[in-house]
């Protein structure tokens, strides 16, 4: 089974979807799903919604460490005094200047660690995405079997309702007919 993609701004998919639930949970509630229908609609619905907002979650992480890795903060010395202000800003980036000097190998080490890890977790996301729809591909398979399997349930179901049906109309004419007979 293959995800389609719609891109089209008449189509409300939300809105199709929110129908659809709408029309299971109607049936559901009248009472027209098995046990085994109920059980197969509702876990790739309560998947689908959890996955869904896990990914959007995911990809905000990775983008705000893609973003975010490097902490090296740049500082603008200034000073809003107009008379002492240009011996403040002095001292200041003299001040600035030595403790740079003793800080910048600590940052510089966590910069490039945040670095190594930012591209192996970039790495990592094809290998998982590919993993990812291999299970998928696998899950709708289950899906579809499962599917099969509930139509050839039903269908027995139904056959085999249809056939009391029939014996019993069958029956019920063969006793209307003895009467008549009898009559």
């Amino acid at each position: 089974m293959n995800t389609i993609e719609i891109r089209d701004e008449e189509i409300d998919v939300e809105e199709i979807m929110c129908k659809i639930r709408e029309t299971i949970k109607k049936r559901r509630e009248s009472g027209e799903y098995t046990e085994e229908m109920r059980d197969l609609i509702d876990e790739p619905i309560q998947r689908a919604e959890t996955e869904e907002s896990n990914m959007d979650y995911l990809q905000q992480e990775l983008n705000y460490l893609n973003s975010g890795w490097n902490t090296h903060a740049e500082y603008s010395i200034s000073s809003h005094r107009p008379i002492i202000g240009r011996f403040l800003i002095k001292g200041r980036r003299l001040v600035h200047g030595e403790v740079r000097r003793y800080v910048d190998a600590i940052v510089g080490k966590q910069i490039e660690f945040n670095a190594h890890l930012v591209r192996l977790i970039n790495g990592l996301i094809p290998g998982i995405d590919a993993k990812n729809r291999q299970v998928r591909t696998a899950i709708s398979g289950e899906i579809d079997d499962k599917v099969g399997l509930v139509k050839t349930g039903i269908s027995r179901e139904i056959n085999d309702k249809v056939s009391q049906v029939k014996t019993e109309i069958s029956g019920e004419i063969d006793d209307k007919v003895s009467q008549v007979k009898t009559e």
